[in-house]
């Protein structure tokens, strides 16, 4: 039996908001006064969700567009930048990226729709430097409007300070943790939609993943059980409690990450590791969709007992910061 592997404790922080569509300049307030009171140094991440401060039910590439956002320069690269210096702590964000000139561009599928632009996120570190891109690979019937899909899963290495600057508690080795970031729809099964492949969890298995940040505009359960549903207002689309989670979502979730914790992964030796699981998901209705809210913190391991444990979980309708602090990386 191997050592156990000592880890700090991982703080990480989730905004779940309802995003007002193609309102930037709302949002990124609504987020600033969110986060107002997260004091220097006291996170080591900060997720924000899908497509965070533009909105995501857009129809079309026309409607889109004024809101497609230059990677590094864009607003949502801005503000990653600017908060990850402010805070001491690396930012991660969801964004619609506009395709470079040098790509192919306008990029028209079998259907002949025309993509500009790619369904994205971005990762700063804490001295406000970009780390890490990545595109969503599986796309939503909304996203195909205009989104040309990514090309594969992104895996990173990011570094933690034992310590934050100024501590005068002693000066320890950093450490050193992969990450695996995925969007939303990454988590489904891709095409041709087999369920048994779990391609973000095999992912995580392969890459020896100790982290997989989901940043998400998951739809509410209830829209999955009358996806025809219109004119819904919040109050009237179920009679769950803001602060309740949505279950039934919880439950998907898990189960499209089933090799991270089933016994099955552990009998056939493809992984022991424990993955802490990180979903950013965003709340609120827009252009007739409810979306799921319900962020959560899970921790993976294969073995017994086969069930994810879920450490933390917002309510499906709550919007702030929640605060989560967890052990990464331990292995056996």
């Amino acid at each position: 039996m191997q050592a156990v592997r000592l880890m700090p404790r991982l703080r990480i922080a989730v905004v779940q908001f309802a995003p007002k569509i193609g309102q930037v300049a709302a949002n990124i307030a609504t987020v600033n006064k969110l986060c107002r009171d997260i004091k220097p140094y006291s996170i080591d991440v900060l997720c924000l969700p899908e497509m965070s401060f533009t909105g995501y039910v857009f129809p079309n590439t026309l409607a889109i567009s004024p809101f497609l956002e230059h990677p590094m320069t864009g607003p949502t690269s801005m503000w990653c930048a600017e908060t990850a210096r402010r805070l001491g702590c690396y930012v991660v964000a969801g964004y619609p990226e506009l395709l470079a000139e040098d790509e192919s561009r306008p990029f028209i599928d079998d259907e002949g729709t025309e993509s500009v632009g790619a369904n994205s996120a971005t990762v700063y570190g804490p001295d406000g430097v970009h780390v890490e891109g990545y595109r969503k690979m599986n796309l939503f019937t909304t996203d195909q409007t205009w989104a040309k899909p990514g090309t594969g899963f992104t895996t990173f290495q990011l570094t933690f300070p034992y310590t934050p600057p100024g501590s005068k508690a002693p000066s320890l080795p950093p450490t050193i943790l992969t990450v695996t970031l995925g969007i939303c729809m990454d988590l489904n099964p891709h095409p041709p939609n087999l369920w048994d492949e779990y391609e973000v969890a095999s992912h995580c298995q392969s890459t020896q993943s100790d982290i997989l940040i989901l940043l998400n505009a998951w739809l509410d359960s209830a829209m999955s059980r009358n996806p025809a549903s219109k004119g819904i207002e919040i109050g009237e689309e179920d009679e769950r409690d803001a602060m309740e989670p949505d279950w039934q979502t919880l439950r998907y979730w898990t189960a499209r990450l089933r090799p991270l914790w089933d016994a099955s992964s552990a009998a056939s030796g493809s992984s022991s590791r424990t993955t802490c699981v990180v979903v950013c998901n965003r709340t609120g209705l827009e252009n007739d969709q409810l979306f799921a809210g319900s962020s959560a913190i899970f921790r993976m391991k294969p073995g017994y007992p086969a069930k994810p444990h879920v450490l933390d979980v917002m309510g499906c309708r709550e919007e702030g910061v929640s605060f989560w602090d967890t052990e990464i990386g331990l292995s056996s």
